[in-house]
């Protein structure tokens, strides 16, 4: 796939990214776990100039040597396929969606969809500033890397009870149980989850259910992403 080159906004980076698997290894060994519960196996992979801002990663369904990506704010609406050597496998655009601050990326079953079909579920919820007062999550069904060029994306708008957080981290439970954590640079972490079932276009507010500390963390105990497993 192709993209228009002259619709792909460039914010003046230089130079590849980095795969984010490899910085999450910063949080192996943190506040919030008693042991190191990740070990690192490589160096860091550089990624394709086309992902030079990844932010959220999440695994390709039944294809444990690629992930998916996708890019910070500002750019296009886009998720990457890359392999472990970090070669790009294919783009796909995402219809119906803003990258106005996409920061994590989970994926999980949605029967309403049917078939057994996988959806992805994209974090519009950055915000750095503390302004925001649109985020929201993008559930796409999940493509095939190097087949689907694009995809259409359903939007459930959300709001905090508690006014803005910056929030870049996403995890789905089974039963498409979407929970969020606050980063933590500006306030305490925290976590909050969305109650009951997914609403397209109808701003839903979060539950904040814990607090996990009370004074804000510094660099590199912020927390900039977020995973499940079914054990």
């Amino acid at each position: 796939m192709n993209l228009d080159g002259a619709r792909r906004r460039r914010r003046g980076a230089q130079g590849a990214g980095v795969l984010a698997a490899a910085l999450a290894l910063v949080g192996c060994t943190g506040p919030f776990v008693a042991a190191p519960v990740c070990t690192p196996t490589s160096g860091l992979i550089p990624l394709p100039p086309e992902a030079r801002e990844s932010s959220g990663v999440e695994g390709v369904a039944g294809d444990a040597q690629a992930f998916w990506t996708h890019n910070d704010s500002g750019w296009d609406a886009v998720l990457f396929a890359v392999d472990r050597e970090g070669r790009l496998l294919g783009e796909v655009e995402v219809e119906g969606a803003r990258n106005r601050d996409w920061e994590d990326l989970a994926a999980g079953p949605c029967p309403e969809e049917g078939g057994g079909a996988r959806c992805l579920y994209i974090a519009d919820t950055g915000d750095n500033r503390l302004v925001r007062t649109d985020p929201a999550v993008y559930r796409v069904v999940e493509p095939v890397p190097g087949r689907d060029e694009r995809v259409r994306a359903r939007r459930f708008p959300i709001r905090l009870p508690h006014g803005p957080r910056d929030m870049e981290a996403l995890y789905v439970l089974p039963g498409e149980r979407l929970f969020f954590v606050t980063k933590g640079r500006a306030g305490p972490v925290e976590l909050y989850r969305y109650p009951g079932p997914l609403q397209e276009g109808v701003p839903v507010e979060l539950e904040r259910i814990q607090t996990l500390t009370r004074p804000p963390r510094a660099f590199p105990s912020l927390v900039t992403g977020a995973a499940s497993h079914p054990q």
